[in-house]
């Protein structure tokens, strides 16, 4: 079961990130492909990037909180944390690579907004194996 849905939000992850318009995936069924003549040229460009700018704050918020679902998924299917952060950071650079195929620019930036959401977890990980170590020392001392 953790495999299936790891594989399900695998998918949904690259068909967000894939899809040029996913109002005209859902509408239409149609998906842009682009296999021969991929625009890589944006890749190393920034992008202004404005609190005040909802869209684009809800959308990174989104990306990052996919990559911290993805890492929680893929910790529980291999059980190694550290092979987790790294697939799932080489998830989110595989899709960054595969968007121009899909008529949208993969940016480096967009890697680390990915990273973000897995390093959350890692983070979020340590502090309850911390406070888990510490709760059962406590719990030791006051058994003594």
């Amino acid at each position: 079961m953790n495999y299936a849905l790891l594989i399900f939000w695998g998918l949904v992850v690259f068909f967000f990130s894939c899809t040029t318009s996913f109002f005209h995936l859902l509408t239409q069924g149609t998906l842009q492909f682009n296999l021969f003549h991929p625009d890589f040229s944006a890749f190393f460009e920034l992008y202004p990037f404005s609190f005040s700018n909802t869209f684009l704050v809800i959308q990174k918020t989104g990306h990052s909180l996919s990559f911290l679902i993805l890492a929680f998924l893929l910790h529980n299917c291999l059980r190694n944390v550290k092979n987790a952060m790294l697939f799932a950071c080489l998830f989110g650079l595989l899709l960054e690579l595969c968007q121009p195929f899909f008529g949208r620019d993969g940016r480096l930036i967009d890697v680390f907004v990915n990273g973000f959401g897995v390093a959350v977890y890692f983070f979020l990980y340590l502090l309850i194996q911390v406070r888990e170590k510490y709760t059962y020392a406590t719990e030791e001392q006051q058994e003594i």
